[in-house]
């Protein structure tokens, strides 16, 4: 037994029975079809056929299908097997097609353009739209690693792969119902390769946001309670991730008398501003108050326990267990990160 993947869709049906009759010669025959088929080898030669698996409104697909095997096995062809909207039937001798099959088979080619191309814009607007929002947002929370970038990029890269498909089958849509020869055009390799861009994307940055992220032992680039006169809990590890744009950190300390200081430093290697702009709209509200310019103190369980702010390069996120606005807390805060 062996395996085959095909590309072809309804509108290249013709190039699809030349290769199923060009692998029969050869002493291959399909025992399954599907977007991987399989294949036994024997001496057998078929003559085989491709029809449209159309569906119709209030008629399940399986009662189509049994219709058109009937019809089929009337004029001595057999099921072979159906996948997407296409039925492949088979002979042991070249024979027609049943009684108004060629027909409908052509009109269904002739009029299929109209919803491939509004297909292929809706999926255009979709991945247009995708991209616009992810440059627009630009979140550092969703730059931290290479791998979170890349996966920004898979709705945008899947529709526009898909687009591409649908717009070449609108074109050889187009020139069935002119009665012209179907002319190859690059649409349809131009939508695979897309395709395998994402899939390839994916499997990078499932690696990428693994082995960018992490932990390390406390050094003194991390924030602790200690170094803002207050007694630290035991030494642990703080959480690290870095990509082309973002490297990020994170620590919680926790003392014996649970106070807790946890922050997360964001380094952002250009347009520190820009970032800390779109950021900041997610704690800036009616309880938090500017106390100089880029440093906010806001409240999430006790008064004034948490910050954001931004020193120099760094896009820094605070929440703590005390009052940061007594004893110089959240200027001893940023004096560190300015060091």
């Amino acid at each position: 037994m062996s395996y085959k993947v095909f590309s072809y869709d309804i509108t290249e049906y013709k190039e699809f029975e030349n290769t199923l009759n060009t692998l029969s010669k050869k002493g291959l025959n399909p025992i399954e079809m599907g977007y991987v088929s399989s294949f036994e080898k024997n001496d057998k030669h078929y003559f085989y056929t491709v029809d449209v698996l159309k569906e119709e409104k209030n008629t399940p697909k399986k009662l189509i299908r049994n219709h058109l095997i009937t019809l089929y096995d009337r004029c001595d062809y057999r099921y072979v097997g159906s996948y997407r909207n296409m039925i492949f039937f088979r002979s042991e001798s070249k024979r027609k097609r049943p009684k108004g099959r060629e027909q409908i088979l052509q009109s269904y080619l002739d009029n299929l353009y109209v919803n491939k191309f509004i297909l292929a814009f809706l999926l255009f607007g979709v991945a247009i739209y995708s991209f616009s929002y992810s440059i627009m947002q630009q979140d550092v929370r969703h730059l931290l690693t290479d791998g979170e970038i890349l996966f920004q990029c898979l709705i945008p890269l899947l529709c526009t792969g898909f687009a591409f498909l649908n717009v070449g089958a609108a074109f050889r849509s187009i020139q069935y119902k002119a009665k012209k020869e179907i002319t190859k055009t690059p649409m349809k390799w131009i939508g695979y390769a897309l395709l395998v861009m994402t899939s390839f994307s994916l499997v990078l940055g499932i690696v990428l946001d693994i082995v960018e992220r992490g932990t390390k032992p406390l050094d003194d680039s991390i924030l602790t309670m200690e170094k803002i006169g207050y007694k630290s809990g035991a030494a642990g590890q703080y959480s690290y991730s870095k990509s082309i744009l973002v490297h990020a950190k994170s620590y919680t300390d926790i003392n014996e008398d649970d106070q807790l200081l946890f922050h997360v430093v964001y380094e952002v290697k250009d347009h520190a501003q820009e970032y800390f702009d779109k950021f900041k709209v997610d704690y800036i509200d009616g309880n938090s108050k500017e106390i100089e310019k880029n440093v906010y103190i806001y409240q999430i369980e006790t008064k004034n326990d948490s910050m954001i702010a931004l020193v120099d390069h760094k896009i820094i996120e605070v929440t703590s267990t005390f009052d940061l606005l007594e004893n110089g807390n959240y200027q001893k805060i940023i004096k560190f990160f300015r060091e």
